[in-house]
């Protein structure tokens, strides 16, 4: 095809020019053109290009879910090819709370890639209770095809347990073979709790890990190998709690604030080793020996006979028995009128190297 700028620049003539079409199904493809070479040399990549193609459905993105003062927003683009004009977006907080707006803001950068107008853009808002929540945002399809979910968060919304009377589930020695069916368990139930684990047996479930940090827990450590931290020398005790933190770390993409000694064996050693590391030092005050007695019903009883305002409960999520009992312990003490919360929002601000047993 003719193209004279190209023979002022090379003198090789005017027809350098190329068009190509292919067709291609809806989605995102990567593009990519080569030169094929006549003579000595080789074929030259010309380069690629990534071009979304629009089909039926209604296409966006959700580009940040945020919570502030009890409400939770989520904002976003979202556009129809079957229409110029903006289209309906629907939130939902745990599949049953809903909201719903035209995505009719100003995106000039979602128009320069669709040429479909700029007005395209949503925000969407809505009150949420202290817990962990699912939120999701739909595309309402006009015209062919379907409604397209754009994609669903989890957020956490924050406890003032100066206000409120909390109570922190803490589970130790995890994870195990039960943890994931005490993920389940809290997870229906909207509760949070802490997990003290050992850094060992991390690399035998990382989805499980993975999905605490996702659900919302918190993620804290209990040394790599259960050791009694007391009986080690200062550099041990660093290893055991900087390799902990770097396999949470790894999994989750945090790094834990707490510790919690194997055994509950702390000395000045071992606080200020956690100290240095950015650790607070993490016991109870509420032991339901769950591992030496593993009866669900008495597991539940001793929570609900012993827990205060303030309260730390120590549990194993190793013992299947245990986690039966979790379900009765949760709905024991929201009938209290507890809430249930993580160990980092019943102290408020832990400090490294301070040892906290109570809130």
């Amino acid at each position: 095809l003719p193209r004279p700028d190209l023979d002022e620049e090379y003198g090789l003539g005017p027809d350098h020019g190329f068009s190509l079409t292919m067709s291609v199904s809806p989605g995102t493809h990567t593009v990519c053109v080569y030169a094929i070479n006549v003579g000595p040399g080789s074929t030259t990549s010309i380069g690629c290009r990534t071009v979304t193609v629009l089909g039926s459905n209604p296409v966006g993105n959700i580009d940040s879910v945020v919570v502030s003062d009890g409400v939770v927003t989520a904002n976003g683009w979202a556009l129809d090819a079957d229409t110029t004009g903006p289209i309906i977006v629907q939130m939902y907080v745990d599949w049953s709370a809903n909201t719903m707006a035209w995505a009719d803001l100003p995106r000039p950068d979602v128009e320069a890639v669709f040429g479909l107008g700029s007005n395209h853009g949503f925000t969407l808002s809505l009150p949420v209770d202290p817990g962990v929540h699912t939120v999701c945002v739909y595309a309402i399809n006009t015209g062919p095809g379907t409604t397209t979910v754009l994609g669903c968060r989890t957020v956490v919304v924050g406890t003032d347990c100066s206000v409120q009377k909390c109570v922190a589930l803490t589970f130790d020695d995890g994870p195990g073979p039960y943890t994931s069916r005490l993920l389940d368990i809290l997870q229906s139930t909207g509760t949070r709790a802490t997990f003290f684990l050992v850094g060992e047996r991390i690399s035998g479930y990382p989805s499980v890990v993975r999905r605490m940090g996702d659900l919302g827990m918190e993620v804290s450590n209990h040394s790599w190998n259960h050791a009694d931290l007391t009986t080690l020398t200062t550099s041990q005790i660093a290893a055991q709690l900087s390799q902990t933190s770097a396999a949470i770390e790894s999994v989750t993409g945090r790094r834990p604030t707490l510790m919690r000694p194997p055994y509950g064996a702390r000395n000045t050693t071992v606080d200020a080793v956690a100290g240095q590391q950015g650790l607070a030092v993490i016991l109870w005050s509420l032991d339901t020996l769950d591992w030496k007695y593993p009866d669900p019903a008495r597991i539940r009883s001793v929570v609900a006979t012993g827990a205060v305002d303030g309260t730390i409960v120590l549990m194993h999520d190793i013992h299947s028995t245990t986690v039966d009992a979790v379900p009765g312990i949760i709905a024991d003490l929201r009938a209290r009128g507890f809430t249930l919360v993580t160990v980092t929002e019943l102290l408020g601000s832990p400090r490294p190297g301070v040892v906290y047993s109570h809130g």
